[in-house]
């Protein structure tokens, strides 16, 4: 057991991801990515 115990989960259209639960390591990344843009956007127009 790791220091998470996050279950990974497929993403099926209309699915609800769960606390205890996280994206495959592609989508986590990419929705990462969109996260920086947009809070440093949000930053520098603020």
């Amino acid at each position: 057991m790791g220091l998470f115990s996050w279950r990974e989960v497929a993403m099926t259209p209309g699915a609800v991801v769960a606390p205890d639960e996280r994206l495959p390591w592609p989508q986590t990344a990419a929705m990462g990515v969109q996260h920086v843009i947009a809070m440093f956007g949000a930053t520098v127009l603020a």
